[in-house]
């Protein structure tokens, strides 16, 4: 982007737009599952009891399953939280180089204004990027026993 100027520009910001509001997208994808994720802790120790025959104690699944749903949903969490902030760093950039140029803010709402006319059905309507938009408030639910992957490889020696 930066060889261009002008309505080429203003085309190529409207592309950091839509990707944004894609990004949006999946990040709801991600906070539902995390949602979903985190009802399954809620009464679910009755699920792990052993029969009465057995003394009636807990299954030793139960500690298991717990930390792969800490685990995922902390995971799912995660996405969310990454892809939102990313939708809003898109349009924060797009925001920005239109701010620089008039003829490419000028191309940038035109294109916007038509994708408004006729919106993807699956998206919402487009807002204007605004270089001062807010961080997203929608925290994910993000469970005590979630441990954070680290990014070292683990090599099995």
């Amino acid at each position: 982007m930066a060889e261009q100027s002008g309505a080429a520009l203003g085309a190529s910001l409207y592309l950091l737009v839509e990707a944004a509001a894609h990004a949006d997208d999946m990040a709801e994808a991600f906070l539902d599952a995390n949602r979903e994720i985190a009802a399954t802790g809620e009464g679910s120790s009755g699920a792990f009891l052993q029969r009465e025959t057995a003394g009636g104690t807990v299954s030793p699944v139960e500690a298991w399953w717990t930390r792969l749903r800490d685990q995922l949903q902390g995971l799912l969490g995660e996405n969310y939280t990454n892809l939102s902030e990313t939708a809003v760093a898109l349009r924060k950039t797009a925001a920005a180089y239109a701010a620089a140029d008039e003829d490419a803010a000028a191309k940038l709402l035109d294109v916007i204004e038509e994708y408004n006319s006729e919106p993807d059905p699956d998206l919402e309507k487009f807002e204007v990027p605004s270089v001062d938009e807010p961080a997203p408030v929608v925290k994910a639910e993000m469970p005590d026993g979630y441990a954070k992957p680290s990014m070292t490889r683990r090599r099995n020696d």
